[in-house]
């Protein structure tokens, strides 16, 4: 029993000893522009879905990522072509705190 209760404690010291500074490597040059890209248990905060010249869509946790840090990211991708980003729709997902910015550059 003993032996058992010194495995538990042991396993919640080393899970609040995650690192959630580490830069999440699927966002390339994205990454830049949010501060917390994983989850404090692990996972990932941010995550690009889709990406064209011309659209952007990221998929995000608003508890860890704001809006305004998704927008400033794909205005940092329309810019490239020379165009501003437009938020072409913001919607809630199913799960608790996630949602989806779809971006067009105009």
């Amino acid at each position: 029993m003993k032996k058992l209760l010194g495995i538990i404690v042991l396993g919640l010291l080393l899970s609040g000893c995650t690192n959630n500074t580490v830069k999440e490597t699927s966002l390339g040059d994205f990454s830049q522009f949010f501060d917390k890209q994983n989850k404090r248990l692990g996972g990932a905060t941010v995550q690009i879905i889709s990406i064209t010249p011309k659209s952007l869509t990221f998929w995000y946790t608003y508890d860890y990522v704001s809006l305004m840090q998704v927008t400033n990211a794909a205005q940092y991708h329309c810019q490239k072509i020379k165009l501003d980003a437009i938020l072409f729709n913001d919607i809630q997902l199913e799960f608790f705190y996630e949602k989806k910015a779809s971006f067009i550059c105009e």
